[in-house]
């Protein structure tokens, strides 16, 4: 059984000391999304890379513990951490077109990570594992369709081949960075349905990260707020829409 997934005193600083987010803790069940919301530049895509054991260049994870299923990820040496990337902890970049490499096939692209590890599959269990997650997310399974590079897709089949490659390795943590934001209103709709229906159907625990009160209100099941790197407010969805505690929190709303 998939456990509740836990972050705890995160901090995030330069070289020389200086905090870019610091006592960031969560904890998110199977099944549900928290939305990470604050203004650009306060610290929200700098948390989602550090749960991967990113850093940005000039910066340095300076301390916390994240747990997943009785492992600190964040203590994990290089090749363990970057193992657990896919299966354990997966991310969804804001444009799936740069994540794909345009020279590549789709399909191959997304049965690589299930292509490699010790818990590889052979080449055509790798194939059903993804026509499977692709009928999951509405695309077709056709060969034709498998063949296609990235710039014969919409946006919209762009996102959601890059949610499949996120997905296919069935994470217990999914990290959504603005995924739905160059895309119009109908396709982003149907994406934030999906990214909903996804998570209930595969037990993952979900961290959504926007800027876009409307975009968390349709997705999340609570709402942390985040202001100058630092946690202000974490409230179930309804009570923070209905009556946001801290004064920055009713400034966004």
């Amino acid at each position: 059984m998939s456990e509740t997934v836990n972050l705890r005193d995160l901090r995030v600083e330069t070289r020389n000391g200086l905090p870019i987010v610091e006592e960031i803790g969560f904890s998110i069940a199977p099944g549900k999304v928290l939305g990470l919301v604050g203004e650009s530049g306060s610290g929200k895509s700098t948390i989602g890379k550090a749960l991967l054991g990113y850093a940005a260049p000039g910066l340095r994870i300076a301390s916390g513990s994240f747990n997943v299923e009785g492992t600190d990820l964040l203590a994990l040496g290089g090749e363990a951490r970057r193992r657990a990337r896919g299966p354990v902890v997966a991310y969804v970049p804001q444009d799936a077109s740069s994540a794909l490499n345009p020279a590549i096939p789709i399909l191959r692209q997304m049965t690589e990570r299930l292509r490699t590890g010790q818990d590889r599959l052979l080449a055509s269990d790798a194939r059903q594992r993804v026509c499977e997650t692709l009928e999951r997310v509405g695309l077709p399974t056709d060969a034709g369709f498998l063949a296609r590079y990235p710039g014969e897709l919409s946006g919209g089949q762009l996102q959601r081949v890059g949610l499949t490659v996120s997905i296919v390795s069935y994470p217990r943590l999914l990290v959504l960075d603005e995924p739905t934001t160059a895309l119009d209103v109908s396709t982003r709709a149907s994406v934030l349905d999906l990214v909903a229906q996804l998570n209930r159907d595969l037990n993952m625990s979900s961290l959504y990260i926007s800027h876009d009160l409307g975009v968390i209100s349709a997705v999340a099941d609570d709402v942390m707020v985040l202001y100058a790197g630092q946690v202000v407010e974490t409230a179930p969805r309804d009570r923070f829409f209905e009556a946001p505690a801290h004064p920055y929190s009713r400034a966004l709303l």
